[in-house]
């Protein structure tokens, strides 16, 4: 007996040891205050995007137009754990550091509300004045910034272990066309997903880091989206496309960025965990705002936050 009880308290004690070293804590680390909240997200495997005969079945065999060619399923490694955000970065947080507030889809001041009518070129300064305010963020020996969640992250934390196309309550997870009445809603009013996330489907439409592109046919470790836009120097310099001129571009021409989750004008069938959107990098959408994650900084070529 006693020597059963012994091993049943070792393994606790190693299982204990396992967790607080998976799970680093953010109280050793000099964080904004303002943006306490973040969930830890360890690393894994999962299949990103979706498969043809699931668009079928859950749209009673016909094609939802929403579901593109290039929600291509295939294999994603997470090779690093990070913190997200548990919600949408809110009116209060954005304006407590940037100092002003954007055009909002209610008309309206509210706290408690996401931040929307945000670029993505303003979101990823968002995310620049952060990292100058908190410049050394180190756990464990570990750097960390904050930035811009990839799209495979992204979709990894709204998936939250979940396999199926779509979720199945998904009004009890987030706000659609049939329980919003077309408004975004305060932060935080519905259930949070398996790894305790607010409003990933619905709501406000969330940027990316990524440039949109079609997805690799291959399995992938911690994929950054289409890179070959990023050398393009015609395609990201501003003195060849002053903003004046830029609408006269055809849109298929600019280079557009990843947003995710839909928003609160999607039906409940067309918000799926692969659903994807996008948008050129300098437009604003009163649906679309952004959240953030504490992560290991990005590799890769181009700015390391944008």
């Amino acid at each position: 007996m006693k020597r059963t009880i012994l091993t049943i308290l070792l393994l606790f004690t190693f299982k204990f040891t396992l967790i607080s070293e998976q799970f680093p804590s953010l109280k050793d680390a000099k964080v904004n205050s303002n943006l306490q909240g973040f969930v830890w997200v360890n690393p894994g495997k999962y299949q990103m995007g979706s498969d043809y005969a699931e668009w079928f079945e859950s749209n009673n065999k016909k094609l939802n137009e929403n579901q593109k060619h290039d929600e291509f399923l295939h294999h994603v490694e997470i090779s690093h754990g990070f913190w997200m955000q548990k919600h949408e970065v809110t009116q209060k947080q954005y304006r407590e550091l940037m100092g002003y507030l954007t055009k909002q889809m209610s008309g309206k001041e509210d706290d408690q509300l996401p931040i929307v009518d945000i670029s993505h070129e303003e979101a990823a300064y968002f995310c620049d004045l952060l990292n100058k305010k908190n410049p050394d963020i180190t756990i464990n020996g570990v750097n960390y910034i904050y930035r811009l969640p990839t799209e495979a992250e992204w979709e990894y934390c709204c998936r939250a272990g979940e396999v199926a196309y779509r979720a199945k309550n998904i009004q009890q997870l987030g706000w659609c066309q049939e329980n919003s009445e077309r408004i975004i809603k305060p932060i935080m009013q519905k259930k949070p997903n398996a790894w305790g996330l607010y409003d990933m489907l619905g709501n406000a439409g969330e940027w990316c880091y990524d440039w949109y592109g079609e997805y690799p046919s291959k399995p992938v470790v911690d994929p950054i989206g289409v890179t070959d836009l990023l050398n393009k120097s015609k395609f990201l310099d501003e003195k060849l496309w002053p903003a004046a001129k830029i609408a006269d571009i055809p849109v298929d021409l600019l280079p557009q960025k990843v947003w995710r989750g839909g928003n609160c004008w999607f039906d409940e069938n067309s918000l799926s965990y692969s659903t994807r959107q996008s948008s050129i990098w300098i437009s604003r959408s009163f649906l679309v705002g952004f959240r953030i994650v504490i992560a290991k900084e990005i590799v890769g070529p181009g700015n390391k936050n944008k």
